[in-house]
């Protein structure tokens, strides 16, 4: 038997024991696969690549994060090179004659005090969309009629793509105070580049979505515990998997 057929029987069984379609648990993975996404890693260095014009921007700011990291002042590496990053890239945005499209096309979000570094990223992914793909084809039809919802901590839009009649709820909050019906629904827990402001980015995020991680947990634990679950596009090492599975 070979591990597709492993895991199809796998699947099969988990549905016919609880009576309930799965959902989808969908990382960066799929993402980068589908739509040609970056990495987190690589997204953080294309910003200070494209924003600072700075072949050593990244380089600086990765080695003073892993300092702070090591000292025990930030939760995480990358969290914290954003953390970094965040207050020249919006100096730049907001005065280099090289983004005057930039703000001259959205002053009203700028003028609002709306993170100009967070509306870059959200803008950047835009511009990715999901290609030809058999295998994105399949998930298509399966979430039609075979997927009761998904859970990501995307902030692209593969998933609204792919499950185009499916309700969003965006961020902690769109899951907290909202009453979920666990049908057809994708949470993008982590934010979306619809709201640019809801992305959890910089280590002050990361801290923030922890201190509530334990009552998004229980609305999660729900799912967990009456359907079956698929993670796609993840490493099982992945720390934002290990910290919602503990």
């Amino acid at each position: 038997m070979t591990s597709n057929e492993t895991i199809g029987d796998v699947i099969a069984s988990a549905v016919e024991e609880t009576g309930r379609y799965p959902f989808l648990f969908i990382g960066s993975g799929l993402s980068k696969r589908y739509m040609g996404t970056p990495s987190w890693d690589e997204l953080l260095r294309m910003v200070c690549a494209d924003v600072l014009s700075d072949d050593f921007a990244y380089a600086r700011y990765l080695s003073a994060a892993r300092q702070t990291v090591e000292l025990g002042k930030a939760g995480a590496i990358l969290p914290y090179v954003a953390t970094l990053m965040e207050r020249d890239v919006n100096d730049v945005l907001l005065s280099s004659p090289r983004f005057e499209d930039f703000r001259t096309g959205n002053s009203e979000w700028l003028m609002d005090g709306g993170s100009p570094m967070r509306l870059f990223i959200s803008q950047t992914f835009r511009r990715f969309r999901v290609g030809p793909s058999s295998e994105a084809d399949l998930l298509r039809e399966a979430g039609l009629a075979k997927v009761s919802g998904v859970i990501t901590t995307n902030y692209d839009g593969l998933c609204s793509e792919l499950f185009s009649g499916f309700d969003s709820y965006v961020g902690e909050d769109g899951l907290l105070f909202r009453e979920p019906t666990y049908a057809q629904e994708i949470y993008q827990i982590h934010g979306s580049i619809d709201l640019p402001e809801s992305l959890v980015l910089t280590d002050s995020d990361y801290r923030r979505f922890s201190d509530r991680q334990k009552y998004l947990a229980a609305k999660l634990l729900t799912i967990f515990v009456e359907y079956p679950v698929i993670f796609m596009g993840y490493s099982i090492q992945d720390p934002n998997i290990q910290s919602i599975l503990s």
